[in-house]
This record gives C-alpha cells, sequence and structure tokens, in this order.
C-alpha cells in the first residue's frame, strides 16, 4: 500500500537563496545543457533527481530529472508527468522549453504556490532532449539536421549509408538552398520580391524557370543531390501501438523499437506505472494535438474524447496557440479548414470557436471532470464551426503528413491509456499578420524578417559557381525561422507558453483524497467504519483506454488499526474501482469492525492509485 502523508508545515524544503542560471533567450548546446542539470539536481537535492535512461546512438546520455519534494513521498509513489522535447531533433526550441520548464519549477519552489503544491503532491519527469545526436548537429553546424535518428541508414539503396549529405557549398556558414536555371524547371522568381520564389503555374511557357534544390553536392556521383543524409529513421514513427511498415509509413524503420533512443523511452514509460499524463513537444504550428492519429474520433471512448478536448481547449487559453484538433484531423482531407466538429479553434477576434466547455452538444461540458482547474468558461463564447478562423494554411504540397503511424502520443494513449497531447509551438512570424487574414504569407514572413531582423534571417540570393551544377544561386531562410524561431524574444516567448501548458497539465492529474472518515458505534462491540474517498485532479484515475487495454489499477481503500479488532464481512482493503476527475469523482468505503479490546483505538483509513498517488486519514474507533 503506497501512502503518503502530506504534512505541508514539515514537508515544505526551503526555497534556494539564489536562482538557477539559464539564458532563456538562446540555444544550449549538449554540455551546456548537461551542465544545467547537473546544476539543478546539485542545487536542489530534495527535488531533483538527474539520470539516464540510456545512451544516444553516439553515446549520449539521456538524461531525466525527477521532480518532486521527496520529504511529502517517493516519485513513484506520486501521479506523474511526463514531458519531453526533442524527440523531432531539428525543433530545438522544444528542449529550450523544457529547461526553462525545469528552471521555473525550481526557483518557483516554496516562492510560488502553485508551484510549490505541484512538486509538494506530484512528480514531474522532463527529458529534454530524447535525440540529442541530431539536434547537436543542427546547434553545432551549418547543417539542417533531420528529425530522424542518428543509426545510418541506407536511404538510396546503393549499398551505402549516409554518403551524400547536404554541404555548404559556397562555406558561408549556412545551409539553404540552390537555385539553378532550367527550361523545365517548377519554379520561378515572384514578381512580388526577387527573393521569393512561387510555382510555375501551368500554361507558363515564356520566363526564366529554375530547380530548387538544398544546397549541397552529389558526393556519390549518382546524379541526385543530399538524397543520403545522416540517418533515416524517423523516431516518432517507430513507437510501437498502430505502426506499420516503411510501404506504408515513409520513415517507420525496419521494425517498432528500432530507435534504441525511442526503446528506452518507452521501457521507462512501461515501468513506471504513476505516469498520468504525457506531453510531447514538437514545432511549428501554433497547434495542440492530441490522439488520434491514425483515425478519427470515432474509435476513441466518449468519456476519453470529452476529456481530451476540454483539456485541449483549455491549453490553448494558456499558450494562445490557435488550433487544438486530433493529428488526424490537422489539415485533413487536403484542402479542408480545420473547423470540424472535434475540433477547437481561435477567431480572428481571440475568442474559441467550437470549444467543448460551452455546451455539452460539442462533446463538453465539463461532464464531470470540470474540476477548480477549468472553472471559469465564457458562456457567451458560441459554437460556430463555419466561423472565420486563423489557423495557418498549408503550404505549397505539404498539406497533409498523416496519418502518423507509431507516433509517441499514439503509443502511449491507445496502448497505456495515458493522458497525452503534443504541441506544435512556434508559428513563424505570428505576430506579423499584416492584412488581418489569420494566415502568414510569404510576403509577409520576408516582411517581418526586414522589419524586426534587418533582413538578416535571409540569405541573399548570390551567383556561385558550383563544382557540378555549374552556375547557380545560393540563398534561402536560415535555421530558426521556421522549425524553431530566432534566438532572443521569440524563443523566450515560446518557452513561457511551453511552461503554462506543462504547469497547467501537472496541476490536473489524479490526486487520491480521503474527504471524511468517521466511526459509528452498532452495539456490542461492533463499529462501522465510513471514508469518503475522492479524486480531487481533472483526470480520472483511469481513463477509458486504460481500462481497454487492461493496464487500469484500482483505487484502493485500506483500515490499519492499532489494537486487537475483527474485520466482519469486509476485508481491511477494498477496491473501489475507478474515480473520474472533479468534481464527479467520488466513492465510498465502509468496514464493519469488531474491538476485542478496550478503546478507543486510533485507526487510519489510506487511500491509493497507481496514477493517483495516495493520502490518510486517522479516524477513532470504539471507546472503553
Amino acid at each position: 500500500m503506497r501512502v503518503l502523508l502530506f504534512i505541508l508545515a514539515v514537508g515544505i524544503a526551503s526555497p534556494a537563496s539564489a536562482q538557477l542560471p539559464l539564458a532563456v533567450d538562446r540555444y544550449h548546446g549538449f554540455d551546456e545543457m548537461t551542465a544545467f542539470l547537473r546544476q539543478a539536481a546539485t542545487a536542489h537535492p530534495d527535488l531533483a533527481t538527474l539520470s539516464s535512461l540510456g545512451r544516444s546512438h553516439q553515446g549520449r546520455d539521456l538524461w531525466l530529472l525527477a521532480l518532486t519534494n521527496r520529504k511529502t513521498g517517493a516519485p513513484e509513489e506520486k501521479p506523474a508527468l511526463l514531458i519531453d522535447g526533442c524527440l523531432d531533433s531539428s525543433e530545438v526550441v522544444t528542449s529550450e522549453g523544457v529547461l526553462y520548464t525545469i528552471k521555473h519549477l525550481l526557483d518557483g519552489y516554496g516562492r510560488d504556490p502553485r508551484i510549490t503544491r505541484i512538486l509538494d503532491r506530484r512528480t514531474i519527469y522532463l527529458v529534454p532532449r530524447i535525440m540529442p545526436d541530431q539536434t547537436e548537429l543542427y546547434l553545432t553546424t551549418p547543417l539542417n539536421a533531420r528529425s530522424l535518428s542518428a543509426a545510418p541508414m541506407d536511404e538510396d539503396g546503393d549499398g551505402r549509408a549516409d554518403e551524400d549529405p547536404d554541404d555548404d557549398v559556397n562555406g558561408d556558414g549556412h545551409v539553404v538552398q540552390m537555385r539553378v536555371k532550367d527550361p523545365d524547371g517548377d519554379w520561378t522568381i515572384s514578381p512580388r520580391d526577387p527573393r521569393l520564389m512561387v510555382r510555375r503555374r501551368p500554361g507558363d511557357l515564356e520566363g526564366t524557370f529554375y530547380r530548387v534544390l538544398l544546397e549541397g553536392r552529389d558526393d556519390d556521383g549518382d546524379g541526385r543531390y543530399n538524397e543520403d543524409r545522416l540517418g533515416g529513421v524517423d523516431p516518432n514513427r517507430n513507437f510501437p501501438g498502430n505502426w506499420v511498415p516503411v510501404s506504408v509509413q515513409n520513415g517507420a524503420g525496419p521494425y517498432p523499437l528500432y530507435v534504441q533512443e525511442v526503446r528506452a523511452l518507452v521501457e521507462f514509460i512501461e515501468t513506471h506505472r504513476n505516469i498520468a499524463g504525457y506531453l510531447n513537444h514538437h514545432s511549428s504550428g501554433g497547434v495542440i494535438l492530441r490522439p488520434s492519429t491514425t483515425h478519427d474520433d470515432s474509435t476513441i471512448p466518449a468519456a476519453d474524447l470529452r476529456l481530451l478536448r476540454t483539456i485541449a481547449a483549455r491549453a490553448l487559453e494558456e499558450t494562445g496557440y490557435w488550433l487544438a484538433t486530433s493529428v488526424y484531423d490537422w489539415r485533413w482531407p487536403p484542402g479542408t479548414p480545420d473547423t470540424k466538429p472535434g475540433q477547437t479553434w481561435r477567431r480572428p477576434d481571440g475568442s474559441l470557436a467550437n470549444d467543448p466547455r460551452d455546451t455539452a452538444g460539442a462533446g463538453g461540458g465539463f461532464g464531470g471532470f470540470g474540476g477548480d482547474e477549468l472553472a471559469g468558461g465564457d458562456p457567451g463564447r458560441a459554437t460556430d464551426t463555419a466561423a472565420a478562423h486563423v489557423v495557418p494554411a498549408a503550404e505549397g504540397d505539404d498539406t497533409h503528413a498523416y496519418a502518423a503511424y507509431g507516433g509517441s502520443i499514439e503509443f502511449t494513449y491507445e496502448m497505456l491509456g495515458i493522458v497525452s497531447y503534443a504541441s506544435e509551438q512556434w508559428r513563424a512570424a505570428w505576430d506579423h499578420d499584416t492584412d488581418g487574414d489569420g494566415v502568414i504569407s510569404d510576403l509577409e514572413r520576408l516582411d517581418w524578417n526586414d522589419r524586426r531582423f534587418g533582413g538578416s534571417l535571409f540569405v541573399d540570393w548570390a551567383p556561385f559557381t558550383h563544382p557540378q551544377l555549374g552556375e547557380v544561386e545560393i540563398g534561402g531562410w536560415k535555421k530558426y525561422t521556421t522549425s524553431s524561431p530566432p534566438p532572443g524574444k521569440y524563443l523566450e516567448d515560446e518557452s513561457a507558453r511551453q511552461f503554462r501548458f506543462n504547469l497547467m497539465m501537472a496541476g490536473m492529474l489524479p490526486e487520491i483524497g480521503v474527504e471524511s472518515a468517521v466511526a459509528t458505534p452498532l452495539g456490542g462491540g461492533l463499529y462501522r467504519v465510513s471514508a469518503r474517498i475522492r479524486n480531487t485532479g481533472v483526470v480520472p484515475t483511469a481513463t477509458q483506454a486504460m481500462e481497454r487495454v487492461r493496464r487500469a489499477s484500482p483505487v484502493t481503500a485500506t483500515l490499519a488499526a492499532k489494537g486487537d479488532v475483527e474485520f466482519i464481512g469486509r476485508p481491511a482493503t477494498q477496491s473501489l474501482g475507478h474515480l473520474e476527475g472533479a468534481p464527479a469523482g467520488r466513492a465510498t468505503a465502509e468496514w464493519i469492525v469488531r474491538v476485542k479490546s478496550g478503546g478507543p483505538l486510533e485507526a487510519t483509513v489510506a487511500a491509493s492509485a497507481p496514477t493517483a498517488g495516495g493520502t490518510s486519514r486517522a479516524v477513532e474507533v470504539g471507546r472503553p
């Protein structure tokens, strides 16, 4: 029986006098990140423990920092939230957001009542960089690392692996694009801005046309460019749970858990049954994503769907993002707006449309799991699936990359029943929608670059004599403009948004409380002991998906007495099943006991569940 005694006056650790040093406006290499994590664990030994899940392909530690107040219980005895970043390696903003979260949780403990309560009663597991190899390549070289494992893969079928990467051919420190004049090319220069390349339209026969390539050389001499770069297996298509082979899902790898970093993460999750929530941070788009990634909402149990949608809508308020949706529905079918029945989106005036908290008909209301954390919805907002929205449109031919088989949140929800989300941080130039139509056009993005960065984020096209292609022009967007924000204000802002989401989710985890415990004399030395058990969190102690996969453990209540007592009819430990989130998540446990010796007896009612922690309450049984 797991029992936690939350005696806050004794359990709260004193806040550290100095705050953790962390630059929040720039990116950190692996060694810098490691030094920060070690300092966090050293400076806060009662709150932080650093360990490694294993090693990456290139031998880097997969650091995990566990945060909780150990004076109020061990980490594995409390409901837990798992947060990770850089599963997609090039989305480096996500790692910085995890570090930012660590800093603000530890700096805020003992100072901020909300943070203090969370770390006293919950555990937060944080993995800042689950795929560190390609991330390090991205941060420390000119190359545009891909969101793939660094384990070699022969992608062009020539018997060699990783032999044709992208290259900084002109040596300017950036890998951007090359445009090559070609009468059969698909691109032409925009008449509105010579930096912008636009698609050639059908019937365009007059003019100058181009092929556009990623900057590089034909390193293996096969006539193709950059077709066999570092790695080749997508970790976010390699999780078990609706995994399919590469013939169906590009990047899936030979089999699920082929990627050793993914295998280490999955093994950790499986062996930590206290994990009730999972946040997998990504970039970009300003979107809160939920399951499913491979099918529509009809396959998700109704209560789970209401919960997933309601929390996602609250996450839009915390982050200021634009859309909450399942992965499967995002931009699907191609060309359809993101205004589907299971989606919530932000109108141009900032209000939320199709908010599930507004009406039960929209799939919500609080439905028995609102709790204090979700109170305060605006009753004036009406469900309006036809309203204009400010979700960024898909660009070019990249209209839809899903269904996403083998994805992380598909695994954690479908196979383990954990309430799971992926946040797509960073919408490029989100504050520079000059015409107010809710879409950031390429021209607006260039204007944003010129006004706010003096044009420094774009390499102007310049002629270059390529060793194989001859006369080309090299130019285009630098890193930190699409998959992650440029260092500085935008990076700090995005990290703060991520922190708010993380803190919100931690506060919603299930939590067991014993509301009351009363002993009533029945005569003849018999007593009825009644206890009211409550889940004070928003998330239930077990989702319907968790029950469906037979991974759910019930809430148990145990009566323990110091003295000679006999239990009549019912055992000392009882199963109460699963409790919904607040305010409906209550159950009553009752015992009939015979006191064989004099009293009163000191007794304790303890209640617990793997995903919801545990607590206890004293009750006096019997009198002389």
